[in-house]
């Protein structure tokens, strides 16, 4: 790989040399991490003039300018936010057909997620073609249309989906913000004006300043817009106009206030005016807005004149920005040591916001040239970007020849008078002939630069079917473009079309007026049924009682077909949701509870896991109210007042030694000690207990924890233990 050279200068500033600076520190630092053995220094200079303002009027993008910031390791929300960007989701056309057709469509970006629903649209598309009526909206079939419609952000949306999109901008802050990451690169900035170029036709040897200083390089790079200082006028390169083909050579922009949730508008509108188009596009903190003309049917004035009364008063106090644009490009793009970046390279007018992508391929494709280092490296980059240009051209030509228009003369003289490119031409006779259409994009393929979506997209949107596709080949036919027996097989075509289409219809008439007939037999089937089921509805509502909780009917208090009267209860209803267990527990044992211990509630019908909720703290004839709550909702044979029996279990057990004597003691009471095993398995277990006359009895052996003491049931109420008891 061959390094970049060690001396570069890039001669003017604006967006394309700070593209430039940028891009090229960053293809330096990147070969520098991948081979830091083999890499050189590289020193950029940008040199910049201060007394000429760049055009800075391009303010939209294609999805192309993600890839550049991914390249430099830039964030989008970090410039976004320093440029007043939005989202882009594609572009929408409108008044670019006469008001008797379909004269707004959408342009949108294709993703992954289109790719089942495009080959619809193509279906649908061909099908029109071929005289049937289906639906070739591009908004009905793409994800982007669909977004735009509902203002969904893509940053919304996990990057799994891989939504393609582009970016709305301020050029002039775009171009600080670029400023700054080149020179946080180590670009150095320089300010001066060129007085004069020392060039031949293959080398510069160095540009002149007025300050008498000289910059020299082994790699210069123009970026000097339209003048084009160091390529056009230095070097004398041929440039090639389009303006046979592109009518639009000036450009008035005005500002106009931020329009309400600017992040959520996801497009740039084109919309048809008289001598040409204009352009709204959204940024955070104003719109932009233009109008894209021909000189050759408007004046300056007047085209400012007509966008001051589309926009309102609303611009009153803004200042208008008049330019001019060369519409073409250069034949050689690089030769020697120098190489022409932006407007000095070549410029399409900013139908479709190609500007930046040019600067940004031809950066990239300039720098694998250059590493790559073959040795028909000038030519390859050359032929490369003449096809790009080319190839844009021929897209956004399609755009005015298309046009259905006859107000003005501006919109008849693109469609009669416009030159049309051989690669648009051979694909608007396959268009019109009813030949296969993908076969004819597969056969200009390496011509084309935009993809088979955009030119279902354009042909359809502007309603390129059989109602004028005979006149346009007409047309091209008076050009020499297709010879008379080309056109006549089309006029052919489009008459056997014709007769199909009429048939079709005859029997479309017949089964419409049999549906017809059906569809009212039908209709009044329906309404017979949504008046039954409104009656039943009705009565459904009447005999339907609800209550203002849930529960279960505890008791019934009438029979069905009993005779009632107003007011008379009908059943009881006991609330379920919130049931309570209340027991009561002697007060030498309420020490031994706890909120939230673990228990039983136990009925005839089955046992109820519930855990301890509440103690009460009031003793009333020496106990006091727990209460349970259940763990899981109640089932359905649990009624309230139920009486019940709990067991609590006690985290451990409390041993008693010495336990009171009843007074009416004897050696043969029954007392009975069982030993609880870790099994959970309660044994009989004989201790010997002391007799004794003092007031209580005493264990012979030390009990140690596991033990349970059952006494007589006649004591079983009485206060004599000191023991842990089960309720």
């Amino acid at each position: 790989m061959k390094a970049l050279p060690a001396n570069i200068v890039i001669v003017g500033g604006g967006t394309a040399g700070w593209m430039s600076a940028c891009y090229l520190a960053r293809a330096v630092e990147l070969a520098r991490q991948q081979h830091p053995s083999k890499q050189q220094p590289v020193n950029i200079t940008l040199l910049e003039s201060a007394d000429i303002s760049t055009v800075g009027v391009g303010e939209g993008s294609t999805p192309y300018l993600r890839h550049f910031f991914d390249y430099l390791g830039v964030d989008e929300n970090t410039w976004m936010q320093t440029c007043s960007a939005t989202y882009k989701m594609g572009i929408s056309f409108e008044n670019w057909n006469n008001a008797d057709v379909d004269n707004s469509y959408f342009h949108p970006f294709f993703s992954a997620l289109d790719i089942p629903t495009a080959d619809q649209y193509f279906d649908a598309v061909n099908q029109r073609r071929r005289g049937i009526n289906t639906d070739v909206n591009p908004s009905h079939y793409f994800t982007a249309a669909q977004m735009v419609e509902d203002g969904i952000l893509p940053n919304t949306l996990s990057p799994a989906t891989h939504i393609d999109y582009a970016y709305h901008f301020d050029a002039g802050q775009l171009g600080d913000f670029l400023k700054q990451y080149a020179k946080a690169k180590g670009v150095k900035h320089h300010i001066g004006t060129i007085a004069s170029v020392h060039a031949d036709a293959q080398t510069i040897h160095a540009v002149q300043l007025e300050d008498g200083q000289q910059l020299q390089a082994e790699l210069f790079v123009d970026c000097s817009g339209f003048r084009g200082l160091l390529g056009k006028q230095a070097q004398k390169r041929v440039f090639k106009s389009y303006s046979d083909t592109l009518f639009n050579d000036a450009a008035v922009a005005i500002a106009s206030p931020v329009l309400p949730s600017p992040e959520a508008k996801l497009q740039t509108r084109s919309i048809g005016l008289e001598h040409g188009w204009q352009w709204e596009i959204p940024l955070t903190s104003r719109t932009g807005n233009g109008y894209v003309y021909s000189t050759q049917f408007c004046s300056s004035s007047d085209a400012e004149a007509e966008l001051r009364h589309v926009l309102g008063e609303q611009v009153n106090d803004s200042e208008a920005r008049h330019l001019r644009m060369q519409v073409g490009r250069l034949e050689e793009h690089w030769q020697g040591n120098c190489v022409c970046i932006g407007l000095s390279q070549g410029f399409i007018e900013p139908l479709e916001a190609t500007a930046l992508m040019l600067v940004q391929y031809a950066l990239h494709h300039f720098v694998d040239c250059w590493q790559a280092d073959h040795p028909h490296k000038y030519q390859q980059y050359n032929v490369e970007m003449n096809r790009m240009f080319d190839g844009i051209r021929d897209y956004i030509a399609a755009h005015y020849y298309l046009n259905t228009r006859t107000d003005t003369a501006y919109w008849q003289a693109c469609r009669h008078d416009i030159k049309v490119p051989d690669t648009l031409a051979y694909l608007l006779n396959e268009w019109d002939s009813g030949a296969n259409f993908e076969t004819a994009l597969n056969q200009v393929d390496s011509k084309l630069v935009y993809l088979r979506p955009s030119w279902y997209c354009i042909f359809a949107g502007m309603q390129r079917f059989n109602h004028n596709s005979l006149n346009a080949n007409k047309v091209l036919m008076e050009q020499g473009i297709i010879s008379a027996i080309r056109f006549k097989q089309s006029e052919m075509l489009y008459k056997q079309s014709e007769l199909e289409v009429n048939a079709k219809n005859g029997e479309l008439s017949l089964f419409k007026e049999a549906f017809d007939q059906q569809l009212i037999a039908l209709d009044n089937k329906v309404n017979i049924a949504k008046n039954k089921l409104s009656y039943l509805q009705r009565r459904q509502e009447q005999l339907t009682l609800t209550a203002n909780f849930a529960g279960t009917v505890s008791q019934n208090l009438a029979k069905l077909g009993q005779a009632v009267t107003q007011g008379q209860s009908l059943f009881e209803l006991i609330e379920t949701d919130n049931l309570l267990a209340k027991i009561q527990v002697p007060q030498y044992s309420s020490t031994q509870l706890k909120i939230g211990q673990k228990a039983d509630i136990v009925t005839p019908s089955g046992t109820i896991a519930a855990k301890v909720d509440y103690i009460d703290t009031v003793i009333r004839n020496g106990a006091i109210n727990v209460f349970l709550v259940l763990d899981a909702s109640p089932p359905s044979w649990l009624r309230s007042s139920q009486a019940i029996e709990a067991h609590i279990y006690l985290e451990q057990s409390l041993v008693a030694q010495n336990i009171k004597k009843p007074n009416d003691f004897d050696s043969y009471s029954l007392w009975k000690v069982y030993e609880i095993t870790p099994s959970s398995k309660a044994i009989l277990t004989h201790i010997n207990y002391k007799t004794t006359e003092q007031d209580t009895l005493s264990f012979d052996e030390s009990l140690q924890g596991n033990y349970v003491l059952l006494l007589p049931a006649a004591y079983a109420t009485q206060s004599y233990l000191d023991l842990k008891e089960v309720f």
